[in-house]
């Protein structure tokens, strides 16, 4: 009976498992194509400004997830997930894959960081840009971004840049 038990809640509980692993990995994958693009926005910003692109360039960080990326994207998701619900989760990912498909053709075109505009209609409902910073900072996604760009040099090249 403890077995029969066992083995209906791994089967309860594996759809939610998996829609989540999915929700994880679309996540991981929007947000290293999304930083990606930002990246190349923020060189065309400096370079548009008068700065030398080729510093930038080079120390541009990698941005690929880690299990502590990973680690702070499940945090996230889970905040998300509390706040609007696996349906929300789902059409926020919808709207941020579709743009990052929008972002990703805009960075290839030249453009910059102001010319991205506002991007919070990629929010569903119920969730505002100052509630998701604060959802990326809590679960230290950014704190782990801003570490990677300071080991890349990315930082030192940027204020570089602006000077």
């Amino acid at each position: 009976l403890m077995k029969r038990a066992a083995l209906l809640t791994a089967l309860v509980t594996l759809p939610a498992a998996a829609l989540a692993d999915s929700q994880l990995e679309r996540m991981e994958a929007i947000s290293e194509e999304m930083n990606e693009v930002m990246m190349v926005m923020m060189v065309n910003e400096a370079a548009a400004n008068g700065a030398d692109p080729e510093p930038l360039r080079a120390a541009m960080p990698d941005l690929t997830w880690d299990d502590a990326m990973r680690e702070a994207g499940s945090c996230m998701l889970d905040e998300y997930t509390s706040e609007i619900g696996s349906d929300g989760v789902d059409e926020m990912l919808a709207k941020m894959e579709e743009f990052s498909v929008e972002m990703g053709e805009m960075g290839a075109n030249g453009a910059t960081m102001s010319e991205l505009g506002d991007t919070s209609d990629m929010l569903p409902e119920g969730i505002t840009m100052q509630r998701s910073a604060e959802i990326t900072q809590d679960c230290g996604m950014m704190q782990l971004q801003m570490q990677r760009m300071e080991a890349s040099g990315f930082m030192d090249a940027m204020i570089k840049a602006a000077q």
